[in-house]
């Protein structure tokens, strides 16, 4: 599964503000630097969502380990045991 663009209105609207803030500058109606901070605005949103999915992602984890529930840090050696592919 390909990996997309963080999703959210607030998202969505910034995105939208940074195309709009791009048509107007090449429209010569503003500065560059608007359209910069304007960026800027949108990148720091997207941050925040990731952020957020990160963290709500990782907070079951925590639960279950503070719960008792125990959690290897890596995976298992392959067992010599293992029946082989044919």
């Amino acid at each position: 599964m390909p990996i997309s663009a963080p999703s959210c209105g607030r998202c969505t609207r910034c995105r939208f503000a940074l195309r709009q803030a791009r048509t107007r500058f090449g429209d010569g109606d503003i500065p560059y630097l608007q359209v910069l901070d304007t960026q800027r605005s949108a990148l720091a949103m997207e941050q925040q969502l990731v952020e957020s999915t990160t963290t709500i992602s990782i907070n079951p984890v925590l639960i279950y380990k503070a719960l008792g529930g125990d959690w290897e840090d890596s995976f298992p050696a392959a067992s010599a045991s293992a029946p082989a592919s044919n």
